[in-house]
């Protein structure tokens, strides 16, 4: 599965995040101000779908690391 930029879906409170295909530096400043939004409407789980990944740098793994920073400050469950 190719999947060409993260995807963000917002449903019954549950913020699903899928990672890009090619999850690097190149799209970590769009990525990061989609999940920032998104996590602003206070999700009350947070589900992360890597199942694309083909690809991932260490700038994207502080991304994903700092949404479950966040998820843990919030007391958001984050699968």
């Amino acid at each position: 599965m190719n999947i060409e930029k993260m995807v963000i879906n917002v449903q019954d409170k549950v913020l699903t995040v899928t990672l890009p295909s090619e999850a690097t530096i190149r799209s970590v400043e769009a990525d990061f101000a989609k999940i920032r939004s998104s996590v602003s409407e206070y999700p009350e789980r947070i589900e992360l779908q890597a199942d694309a990944v083909e690809e991932i740098d260490t700038a994207y793994l502080q991304l994903i690391l700092s949404l479950k920073a966040t998820a843990n400050d919030r007391n958001i469950p984050f699968f």
